[in-house]
């Protein structure tokens, strides 16, 4: 996953991430979408997903 894009792709910043069993919303701290680049109907899905997140004590980020 990309966290920081860089000058170049030499300074770009990545996180790897390896899941062991099952993944719930509860394996998440937080989620973070920048929703502004999205469509129309990702932005629709996203906001049923943050509904999902929210309630299960999920912290989003709309960048």
């Amino acid at each position: 996953m990309l966290l920081t894009a860089g000058f170049s792709q030499g300074d770009d910043d990545f996180v790897e991430v390896h899941v062991f069993g099952t993944i719930t919303a509860e394996t998440f701290q937080s989620v973070s979408v920048d929703a502004a680049s999205h469509s129309r109907q990702e932005k629709i899905l996203w906001k049923a997903v943050k509904e999902k997140l929210d309630k299960r004590g999920v912290v989003t980020i709309d960048s």
